[in-house]
């Protein structure tokens, strides 16, 4: 049995490092400029924004 506990995100958009949600946001818009500034400062990083509503993940690129 499994000692960690699945830990439910409030906001909608949930940012995803490296398959692991690391936070939450209520709008599409501040979820992406956080995946985007981590990007940024971690380029070989795997960022998705995942959106619990409609289930889509959207994975971001190269951010010039």
């Amino acid at each position: 049995m499994s000692k960690q506990k699945r830990v439910d995100e409030a906001g909608r958009y949930w940012l995803q490092i490296d398959r692991q949600t690391k936070s939450s946001f209520d709008d599409l818009e501040a979820a992406q400029a956080a995946g985007e500034q981590m990007k940024k400062r971690f380029p070989n990083i795997h960022v998705a924004l995942y959106d619990r509503h409609s289930g889509l993940h959207s994975i971001l690129r190269h951010v010039a």
